[in-house]
C-alpha cells in the first residue's frame, strides 16, 4: 500500500509540474476552451498546500468513502470483467491489456473533464494493476482518496464531471 501511495503522490507532483511549466504560461490561451481552461490559483502556489496536512487530511477522510465506492464499481466489476476477458495470469501482455481497458472505462466516466480524464487514465492503469496484485478494495479506495485529495489540492482544474461541465449559453 505504501508503494502505491508514494507512486500516487509522485504522479500528482508530476502533474503539478506539467501544469506549472507547460500549461500555466498558456492559461490565457486556454481560457476560451471550456474543457481545457485552468481554474483557481496557479499550480506553483498550490504547492503550499503540502504544508497544511490537516486541510488535505480533512478532505481525504471524506473522499476515501467516495473513492472506495468508485473502486467497488470499477475494480470489482470492470477489473474482474477484463481480467476474465484477458487471461491476466498467463502473460504480462494480457495483464497490460486488461489494465488498459479498465483504465479507459474509468477515464471515460470522467467525460468531458479532459484533465481529470488524463489523470484517471494513468491512475486507473496503476489502480487496476494494484487490484490484480492484492484484490483489496479497501486499500485501493484508501489510495484513491489519497491521490484524489492531493490532486485536488495541487492542480488548478475543476473536479466536476457530467452535465454540469457543459458550457452554458
Amino acid at each position: 500500500i505504501a508503494a502505491f501511495l508514494v507512486s500516487a503522490f509522485v504522479m500528482v507532483l508530476l502533474f503539478n509540474a506539467l501544469f506549472q511549466f507547460v500549461l500555466e504560461p498558456l492559461r490565457d490561451s486556454l481560457e476560451g476552451w471550456h474543457h481545457l481552461r485552468l481554474r483557481g490559483t496557479p499550480a506553483r502556489e498550490r504547492l503550499a498546500a503540502l504544508s497544511d496536512p490537516l486541510a488535505i487530511g480533512g478532505q481525504w477522510s471524506g473522499y476515501v468513502t467516495w473513492g472506495w465506492v468508485q473502486q467497488l464499481i470499477f475494480a470489482s466489476y470492470f477489473g474482474v470483467l477484463f481480467g476474465r476477458s484477458f487471461p491476466v495470469d498467463r502473460s504480462r501482455w494480457e495483464l497490460f491489456k486488461a489494465c488498459l481497458c479498465s483504465a479507459t472505462v474509468f477515464s471515460l466516466i470522467h467525460l468531458p473533464n479532459v484533465w481529470l480524464m488524463a489523470f484517471t487514465f494513468f491512475g486507473g492503469v496503476f489502480g487496476t494493476l494494484f487490484f490484480y496484485q492484492m484484490f483489496n478494495l479497501f486499500a485501493l479506495g484508501f489510495s484513491h482518496g489519497f491521490g484524489g485529495s492531493i490532486l485536488n489540492k495541487l492542480t488548478p482544474i475543476n473536479f466536476s464531471v457530467g452535465p454540469d461541465q457543459m458550457p452554458r449559453r
